[in-house]
Formats: structure tokens, sequence, C-alpha cells
């Protein structure tokens, strides 16, 4: 039997073989996988990133970027990844260069397993990385700053050394410096002074001195509550004594036919009184030296 093959057999073969490895190779690069499940990511700012870009674990190529949307004040990416990578809680994503000065990638790190896995539909944060761009134009904002400040800098020198150009102001601050070397001379001394004073023995003296007084007054604090109660006694008799005299007072005030309101309100009263007083002081003195002779008759 003969099993050889004829020679169209062997081309239409090698055409048939041709067209299977193109098409593995076309479905390869287009990175068309059976299964993929879509995974989202929510930035603030995705600046470079296009749909086609790379996702990346640990430097491999898992998926690419399938959609770029905005949501609000975020920005949502839709990544194909393989069923079989595994996704935790804290997964994160960023967002870096691919190759120097041109293109994007989604680098993402599937967290750790004690978080836990990832729920179905829920969004994994992303975080923009600055790059050569970013920073160049951060770089003309600095730059654009620091030319502001060595021009405000420029100015401030010039006042400065028109103020200190000014000769009554080099006096001044050449006195003012002197003053100065003087008061740090005078405070030299006085430290000096103070560091020779025996500042314990000072203060033992000022301890003792206080303790005599607390004693001094704890000893004059009975005294002086007893000489507060009798100061207090002696205004209650005094106050009681007024209310006493008060309506006698009254009363000499408004009855002026008694004795005492004659001899207070009644002028001839009091000058008749003032005479007999005198006679009889008169005749009190004749009987001391003559003595007086009484006839007193009873019946």
């Amino acid at each position: 039997m003969d099993f050889s093959l004829s020679k169209e057999l062997k081309v239409g073969l090698t055409v048939l073989s041709a067209a299977v490895i193109l098409i593995y190779v076309i479905w390869w690069g287009k990175d068309v996988k059976v299964g993929t499940r879509q995974v989202q990511f929510s930035f603030r700012n995705v600046s470079g990133l296009q749909i086609g870009d790379p996702v990346m674990v640990s430097g491999l190529r898992v998926g690419k970027v399938e959609s770029i949307s905005f949501s609000e004040s975020l920005v949502i990416v839709s990544a194909s990844l393989p069923p079989e990578l595994e996704l935790f809680k804290d997964a994160e994503v960023k967002l870096m260069m691919y190759e120097l000065m041109t293109g994007k990638k989604l680098e993402l790190i599937p967290g750790t397993r004690e978080w836990g896995f990832l729920e179905e539909g829920k969004m994994i944060p992303g975080y923009f990385v600055s790059d050569i761009p970013e920073l160049v134009g951060f770089a003309g904002t600095t730059v654009d700053t620091l030319r502001l400040l060595l021009s405000d800098m420029q100015r401030t020198l010039s006042n400065a050394n028109r103020i200190l150009g000014d000769d009554d102001m080099a006096n001044d601050l050449r006195l003012t410096l002197r003053n100065m070397r003087q008061i740090t001379t005078d405070l030299a001394y006085v430290s000096r002074d103070m560091r020779s004073v025996k500042v314990s023995e000072l203060m033992g003296r000022l301890e003792s001195t206080v303790n005599s007084a607390d004693s001094f007054m704890r000893e004059l604090k009975p005294e002086v509550k007893s000489s507060l109660e009798e100061f207090r006694t002696t205004a209650r008799n005094i106050n009681e004594a007024i209310l006493v005299i008060k309506p006698v007072v009254e009363e000499i005030k408004s009855n002026r036919k008694s004795v005492i309101g004659k001899l207070m309100y009644d002028t001839l009263f009091a000058s008749r009184l003032e005479s007999a007083i005198v006679q009889l002081d008169s005749v009190l003195k004749l009987g001391q030296d003559d003595g007086i002779k009484v006839k007193l008759k009873v019946f």
C-alpha cells in the first residue's frame, strides 16, 4: 500500500498549517483570551493613559485597558484581567510610565490574602505616579516661583541698602549697637555678682523668717480673736446704752420744764442755780473755819 502524499496535498497541508499559525499569532497579539473578567479602577488623574495600554503585575503583562470614563469627580478605568488572577481587598493600582518619556501602564498590586478576597464589582483605588513630563512641568512652575522670589529679594536688598546708606541711620545703628554692648557687659557683671551670692543660704534665711512669722501669727491668733470678741461685746454694750439714753434725750428735748430741761435751755434758771451753788460753797467754807450754829425745833 502506498502511503506517500501527493505534492498537491503537501502544499495544502502547509498552507493550512501556516494559516492556523497566523490566526494564533494574531489572536495572541491582540490579547484575546477566553474567560477574561472586567475589573474597574478609580483615579483622580489619568494623564496620558489610553485604551489598550497594558496592565502589569510584578512586571508581567496580564491585561489591558478596555475603557476610560468620567464619573462625578473620579475617572473610571475598566480593564480585562485573567480570571485566575486573585485580587484581595487591599489591592491597588498605580499609573506609571511604560517607557522613557512615552507610553503609560497600570501597575497592579493584587494585595494580601489576610485581607480577604475582593468582592465582585468592587473598584480598586488607583494612584497617579508623577513622571518626567509632570516633573518638568513642576520644575517650570518652581523656576517661575524662584524668579519671583529672587526679584523680591533684590528689591528688599535694595531698600535695605538705601536705608543703611543713610548717615543718620548708620549713626543711630552704631549707637544702638554700642548700647547693646554696654547692656551685655552690665548683665555679665550682674550675673557674676549673683553667682557670688550664696543663694542657698539666702533661701534658708528666707525660709526661717517665713516660719517665724507663721509661728508668731499662730501664737497671736487666740489673743486677736479674744480682743475681737471683747470689742464686739463693748460695741454691743455701747449700742444698748445709746438705746437707753436716746429716749431720755428725746424727753429732755421735748419737756423743757424739767430740771434738766431748764438747766439746758433756761438761761435764767441756770444763772440762779449757779448763784445758789456759789453761796452754798461760801457757807460751807465759812462753816469749816468758824463752825455753824444750828437751831433746830422739832415740836
